[in-house]
């Protein structure tokens, strides 16, 4: 994270992340906190309130969906995770606004509808790459070659990644 310019690095699963983070922005202007992964709001909120930022910016939801069958139709386990998706943003809804935060969902899709879409991946990008302005970081780990390596590749996911970007290769 250095490399691309990060001042301070810092272990987001650690106990004290939080903290930590506070800390080091402390008495600085922080626009807005960017929450990428699912859990990640909580933590983003929490910043916020330390910090007395106003704006966090949610990617991800609140909780995996991971258990929910790949199949059409109702099942319970898709209705649980439904239920926990509702009730953890109304809880976390009722923490920002209890600290003056606004909290809101970013969707990537909306890029595939509006002029941003071109202007990053046809404009900007290949540019920036070739001339080394933006790096395609951080370096690709090879988990293997094969269809049948995606599920030791999502296994390895699941279990948690750290700054690292899985390939199978085909």
């Amino acid at each position: 994270m250095r490399r691309l310019g990060a001042s301070r690095v810092f272990e987001y699963t650690s106990a004290t992340a939080v903290a930590d983070i506070a800390s080091a922005v402390a008495g600085e202007s922080v626009a807005g906190i960017f929450a990428v992964g699912t859990g990640s709001a909580e933590k983003a909120v929490a910043i916020a309130a330390a910090t007395g930022t106003k704006r966090v910016m949610m990617a991800s939801p609140p909780v995996s969906f991971e258990s929910i069958p790949r199949r059409p139709g109702l099942s319970v386990k898709f209705l649980r995770v439904m239920a926990r998706l509702v009730a953890s943003n109304a809880v976390l809804q009722a923490r920002c606004a209890r600290h003056g935060i606004r909290a809101r969902f970013v969707w990537g899709s909306t890029l595939m509808n509006n002029e941003v879409g071109p202007m990053l991946w046809e404009r900007f990008l290949p540019g920036a790459l070739a001339e080394g302005r933006y790096l395609a970081l951080p370096e690709p780990q090879v988990v293997g070659s094969g269809l049948e390596q995606l599920q030791p590749a999502l296994d390895l996911l699941r279990a948690g990644v750290s700054a690292r970007k899985l390939v199978v290769t085909l």
